[in-house]
């Protein structure tokens, strides 16, 4: 019993947003936390408390309501009914810790995969893009040299032209020599 109150006052103090792990030595209640709608402060023994405004609410209505209502409800419930529930919601809990802990091993298996098909993805870029600088620098090395090979062949041409030419003038010469001997 002392321990399900236990369970139900801390809910009602870590919903409301009250549990807090640095308490002060001194608390002070300055203007806006004279309010009556102000947020609820826990107070611990041990601790100083400087009212700095002419009224503070230790609880409020709202507060009193909901922790007389708290109250009411625990003295009129069956306990064990509650107890019951309360042992389903714990092995609810566990059942969910153990498929967050599956689906985070899951998680952290399908991101070591992914990291290593990365790597290995990494690397064979890696290699097709030195493939592709060689590649580049034969391109390179093919069109320079086509260009000799262009220059070279026009050179050529003109020989040959130049050589047609000269035994053609020979031909000739050797003709008219031919011809003005004949006649």
């Amino acid at each position: 019993m002392i321990k399900f109150i236990s369970l139900i006052t801390t809910m009602l103090l870590v919903s409301t947003g009250v549990v807090n792990s640095q308490i002060p030595a001194v608390v002070k209640f300055t203007d806006t936390s004279c309010y009556e709608t102000a947020r609820p402060m826990l107070l611990t023994g041990g601790q100083q408390v400087l009212i700095q405004c002419d009224t503070v609410y230790l609880v409020n209505k709202t507060r009193y309501r909901l922790y007389e209502k708290a109250r009411h409800f625990i003295l009129n419930t069956d306990i064990l009914k509650y107890q019951t529930a309360l042992e389903e919601y714990e092995i609810q809990l566990n059942r969910a810790d153990e498929a967050y802990k599956s689906i985070y091993q899951k998680y952290q298996t399908m991101s070591g995969n992914c990291e290593k098909d990365l790597k290995t993805a990494n690397s064979d870029l890696k290699s097709v893009r030195s493939e592709l600088n060689k590649a580049q620098t034969e391109v390179k090395s093919a069109s320079e040299d086509l260009e000799k090979l262009r220059k070279k062949l026009k050179s050529e041409r003109w020989k040959s032209l130049g050589t047609k030419l000269l035994w053609g003038t020979g031909g000739a010469v050797i003709g008219f020599s031919i011809l003005s001997l004949i006649n």
